[in-house]
């Protein structure tokens, strides 16, 4: 940052689920979820979307590729908040791309796209596609219309539950 600036990132705790999907997709973009748990494939195609999306020419100036274009219509990948079919056949393209520049080859000629996989994500924690943040100011205030959202249904839901539990006790002390 600057000489007399300093930033620190300090271990968290996360939540045991995380409702907001594109959330817990840049969580584990940024390895703060286990690659163990998540598709390494999805995951890599939503990060190379995004960063085809938001940073231009960072790709190419990586791995030496030519992005391939999605087909469809372009969506906003800022505050989307699911993989479309469009996004992911265009980030698995990217993929592939970028496995064969890095030589993720398997006999035949295919891509190992579970290696080019891994090794994106590696270069992408490690800051060598570049200065990268997956989050923005829209990005945020999407989430927090998720969050308001999902805590607004879950109240719905308790107080519809904790209606028909007092209609039950009702309809019991009623028979008797």
């Amino acid at each position: 940052m600057g000489e007399d600036i300093y930033l620190l990132d300090t271990p968290g705790l996360l939540w045991p689920r995380i409702d907001n999907q594109l959330a817990a997709l840049r969580l584990a973009a940024s390895g703060a979820v286990k690659d163990e748990v998540v598709d390494t494939g999805e995951l890599c195609a939503f990060l190379l979307t995004f960063i085809d999306s938001h940073y231009p020419g960072a790709l190419e100036a990586r791995y030496g590729i030519t992005v391939p274009e999605a087909s469809g219509e372009e969506r906003d990948y800022v505050t989307d908040t699911v993989i479309g079919a469009e996004r992911l056949e265009k980030g698995l393209a990217i993929l592939e791309a970028c496995g064969r520049a890095r030589g993720c080859l398997v006999k035949g000629g295919g891509v190992d796209t579970a290696r080019a996989a891994a090794l994106v994500l590696d270069d992408f924690r490690a800051g060598k596609i570049g200065k990268i943040s997956l989050d923005f100011p829209e990005v945020l205030d999407e989430e927090i219309d998720i969050s308001v959202r999902n805590e607004e249904a879950a109240n719905r839901k308790k107080e519809k539950q904790a209606e028909r539990k007092a209609n039950y006790r009702n309809r019991k002390n009623a028979k008797r």
